[in-house]
């Protein structure tokens, strides 16, 4: 049986387990190695179109589309790890909160380069799309994710030529959202 290469890259770093402090610290430095080599696809990604942030986001977006519609997908790995994480101080957590910080940072300088009509909305909206893309594959559901190159393409190219995004009555920038309990 073939191991696919980031499977046997992954067995070598667990050769350094016994100088890991946990097994939450061996979770949290497999979801950054996963992390790095997402970075590493976003970066051969990009050298496409280097001078073109708006074809960048696009192919970001038909990249995504593959991903979630390879049968063999479960979705976002750092979504998926989240579920298991709920404690702030876990390791893991800290790694996925990085990862995501890191992933909308460059969606936002992506969008602000396109010069886009209002790109940190358009950050947000694209940020929401890819993340509920990669989650129809663990729900079974992969029909809708093929439509997410278009989606993400249609909304790019609406805040291309100027047009404003649609306000929406409970947005968190906008109200103050209820607390849980109460």
């Amino acid at each position: 049986m073939a191991l696919d290469s980031w499977k046997v890259g992954f067995m070598n770093e667990l050769i350094r387990y016994p100088s890991l402090p946990s097994k939450d610290e061996l979770v949290a430095e497999w979801l950054r190695y996963r992390g790095g080599r997402f970075w590493q696809r976003w970066a051969t990604m990009s050298k496409r179109h280097p001078d073109n942030p708006g074809k960048r986001l696009k192919s970001a977006f038909a990249l995504l589309a593959k991903h979630v519609t390879d049968p063999a997908t479960l979705g976002c790995g750092m979504a998926n790890a989240m579920v298991a994480t709920a404690d702030s101080d876990h390791p893991a957590r800290q790694a996925i909160e990085a990862h995501k910080a890191k992933l909308r940072a460059s969606l936002a300088a992506l969008c602000v380069g396109s010069g886009a009509a209002e790109p940190e909305r358009l950050a947000v909206e694209l940020f929401l799309l890819m993340e509920g893309a990669q989650s129809t594959p663990i729900l079974g559901v992969q029909a809708p994710a093929r439509d997410v190159g278009p989606a993400a393409a249609s909304l790019i190219d609406s805040r291309l030529a100027g047009e404003k995004g649609v306000r929406t009555l409970f947005l968190a920038s906008d109200a103050q959202l209820p607390k849980k309990g109460s």
